[in-house]
């Protein structure tokens, strides 16, 4: 929900007005910190769940069965990496990243923008793995351009820039 501090975090439980805490100690709760949740996920107690199967499964449904128009309207980026990663699957491009690189430079227009070798890789597998549909390289997320990919408060969180006098009179 938000940060109360630098390092302590307000958390809801889904669906509910309680707060979410976590045991200190036998019979303390508090608020769990920003090093609680890191530890949590590291040790595998927490997890993503942006891409469970249910997720991908949606959005196969909703993109990869996509025309080259209907992606074209909705994300014309899509199209340019379609053509570029297309391109090195027909010209049988090795995997590798200054190869395709320089493969991206010679074949932009002239002013327009390329892309990194591992980019157009990461492409290349997306297109052979749903059969070469243009849908495979529509952004999965749902975001805005410019968006943060990261929750609220963790985007704050990230942005916020601790300061440290100590360090910084060295």
């Amino acid at each position: 929900m938000e940060a109360v501090d630098d390092f302590v975090l307000r958390f809801v439980v889904d669906g509910t007005t309680d707060e979410f805490l976590v045991e200190a100690a036998p019979g303390v709760h508090v608020r769990p910190t920003v090093q609680w949740v890191l530890q949590q996920f590291a040790d595998g107690q927490l997890m993503d769940t942006s891409a469970s199967a249910a997720t991908l499964s949606e959005w196969r449904g909703r993109y990869l069965g996509l025309d080259r128009a209907a992606v074209l309207a909705a994300e014309p980026r899509a199209v340019w990496k379609y053509e570029l990663a297309r391109a090195a699957l027909i010209n049988r491009l090795p995997r590798n990243a200054q190869v395709l690189e320089d493969f991206a430079r010679t074949s932009a227009a002239a002013g327009a923008r390329s892309a990194s070798g591992r980019s157009i890789i990461r492409w290349m597998n997306n297109l052979e793995a749903h059969d070469g549909r243009i849908g495979a390289l529509r952004n999965r997320s749902g975001r805005e351009r410019g968006r943060s990919q990261l929750p609220a408060i963790a985007d704050r969180l990230v942005r916020k820039r601790p300061v440290f006098p100590a360090l910084l009179t060295r």
